[in-house]
């Protein structure tokens, strides 16, 4: 494939555009017009549209608008930008689809069934959509159906038309059809390779903050019972809401994926206009553009495009990143121009893959990279450092200082919270948080019938161990049982110190014959340990027990309890197991090892 561009200023310029690209002869067995448009104007755009269709009818022809586009790398404002792209082994099919409020999801399905009709493989999908103030739709439900649908592997990605004057004069189009609420889809067939990459480069600012209350699907009424704007205030101070929240959107992990949510505008009660749908209890955070963030990724792109050696790119990028990012996007999309011809717009959304699910979001530099030769086409150049503008230089210089900062409160707040649930003695788990998991298993087991084991551990003989050879002796042999319970519970289940010389297993999942194997390795290991000065063994009591399956049992820890208190009983040295009936079985030390 080829591409061809040209850049004009008004639509009555297209005849010389055509008169230009014919003259080339270019041949293939496909033609794709792409028009990527500052202009905005209906019928200007129809004219350009029926003019090219007229002059190749064979060709397909789609497009959209835009405040700022992208033509061999640079950006360009106010203008127009004529695309063709000669395929030798690729076809494109064209669906246009209007969408309104409410019926997102049969327009999914409307635009697969479309898609089924396709009989050549599919190699990639692009969505070139439009939404107008009146037609505030919500594309999740129809992404949701594109996801049900089509191929993980398929590349799918997409942009939302921008302007000047957003929501108004926005439009996709196509021949014979222009919206300013629509779809127009290019499905790619062929034999054609597509390399899909997406950037993002903001962090987290803020702590969680939970979406607790929704004004429909898209205004955020309330973050943590609170007006969704109160958290704007408190952080960055915003009184030109719309100009000032554009570095800080707010972060969504969903799906072990980071999606931007950029507000669109606040309401009189309090709450943020979005155009992406969130849902209660989504866990949000206030973030910040990172300038190193940002390089790092789109030099990653870079490489990964020339690895890829493709032949053409499309950029679909975020308006928000052109308006805070300006001429520092230059030195990157010339880059990316050196390697692959890049063109493209600037989006009011973006439609990528996010894992396995396709979500619309914001602030994201989508990059498209088109192959049909077989094998890479990389060219001889090298990547060029990104120069920043003063004021971004100053941005980097405070997100350093923010994420070091970050970092350092995380640490403590991370040690803090250890030294709240563990034991500094033992390193285990304390008490509080042993009884915290207790009650958790328990409801689980009672709620979904998980099997839920338990160990309870003394040490025989404690207080004479410390009145013989000291605390210090003593310690040791705390640390010693504790470090035995760590190696045989990971990954099982949670061990903690429950008070002195007692210690509480806690094996969600295990059965009663794994708790008690669990215990003779623990019981051997513990006696052969060496710890005391004189070599003597140390020993100690064990009770095991199961949960009844499916109950609600208040007498579990009693049970594990009472199966401790009977090896002290009956000797010490030795294990006690309760069935869930309470029926007991004990093993003495010559049952469980010989010494």
């Amino acid at each position: 494939m080829k591409p061809y561009s040209y850049t004009i200023s008004k639509p009555s310029e297209i005849e010389g555009v055509i008169r230009a690209f014919r003259s080339l002869g270019a041949k293939g067995c496909s033609l794709l017009i792409s028009i990527f448009t500052s202009y905005t104007k209906a019928e200007g755009l129809q004219k350009m549209v029926d003019a090219l269709s007229l002059s190749f009818p064979e060709a397909e022809i789609s497009g959209m608008t835009s405040s700022v586009c992208i033509e061999q790398g640079v950006n360009r404002t106010g203008k127009i930008i004529i695309l063709f792209e000669v395929f030798k082994k690729t076809y494109i099919h064209t669906i246009c689809f209007d969408h309104e409020p409410g019926k997102e999801e049969a327009v999914g399905c409307a635009v697969m069934s479309e898609i089924a009709k396709i009989s050549e493989p599919l190699c990639g999908i692009e969505i070139l959509a439009s939404q107008s103030d009146d037609h505030f739709s919500d594309f999740t439900p129809f992404l949701n159906v594109l996801t049900r649908e089509l191929p993980t592997t398929l590349p799918v990605w997409g942009a939302l038309a921008d302007s000047q004057t957003w929501p108004d004069h926005t439009y996709v189009f196509s021949k014979n059809y222009i919206s300013s609420a629509g779809l127009a889809i290019r499905v790619y067939t062929g034999e054609i390779s597509i390399m899909l990459n997406h950037v993002l480069g903001f962090r987290p600012l803020s702590r969680p903050l939970t979406v607790t209350a929704m004004d429909g699907p898209m205004i955020i009424k309330e973050l943590d019972h609170k007006p969704a704007v109160y958290y704007y205030d408190k952080y960055i101070h915003t009184p030109d809401f719309q100009e000032q929240s554009l570095p800080f959107p707010l972060l969504q992990l969903a799906d072990g994926y980071v999606q931007a949510h950029l507000p669109q505008g606040r309401t009189l009660n309090g709450g943020i206009l979005f155009n992406i749908r969130c849902t209660v209890g989504t866990e949000m955070r206030l973030s910040y553009v990172d300038p190193e963030l940002i390089l790092a990724e789109t030099k990653k792109i870079w490489e990964q495009m020339h690895a890829f050696g493709g032949e053409s790119t499309h950029i679909l990028s975020c308006a928000a990143r052109y308006q805070f990012l300006n001429k520092n996007l230059g030195d990157v999309l010339a880059n990316y121009n050196h390697v692959t011809p890049s063109f493209g717009i600037y989006a009011h959304g973006e439609i990528y893959r996010a894992g396995q699910r396709l979500v619309a979001a914001h602030l994201t530099g989508n990059v498209a990279v088109f192959r049909e030769a077989e094998e890479a086409q990389q060219k001889d150049v090298s990547y060029n450092p990104v120069h920043l503008t003063q004021h971004m230089s100053h941005l980097l210089q405070m997100a350093t200082f923010v994420s070091t900062a970050m970092k350092e409160l995380e640490e403590t707040q991370d040690a803090l919270q250890f030294a709240a649930t563990h034991d500094s003695l033992s390193g285990l788990f304390n008490r509080g948080a042993m009884e915290k998991y207790l009650a958790q298993y328990v409801k689980n087991n009672a709620g979904i019938g998980m099997p839920l084991s338990a160990i309870m551990i003394d040490l025989d003989h404690f207080k004479t161990i410390n009145d013989t050879y000291g605390h210090s002796i003593g310690d040791a042999v705390i640390r010693t049982l504790a470090d035995l319970m760590k190696k045989h519970t990971a990954g099982r289940g949670y061990a903690g110190r429950w008070g002195g010389d007692e210690f509480l297993i806690i094996l969600p999942g295990s059965t009663l014959e794994t708790a008690e194997m669990l215990s003779i390795h623990m019981k051997d290991a513990l006696l052969h340990a060496h710890v005391l000065p004189d070599d003597s063994p140390v020993s100690a009591s064990f009770g095991v027990t199961i949960a009844r399956p499916g109950k609600l049992e208040q007498s579990f820890y009693k049970r594990v309890d009472n199966a401790l208190y009977t090896s002290k009983e009956n000797g010490k040295n030795r294990i006690t197991i309760f069935d869930a009936n309470g029926t007991a079985k004990a093993l003495t030390m010559q049952e469980t090892g010989d010494w």
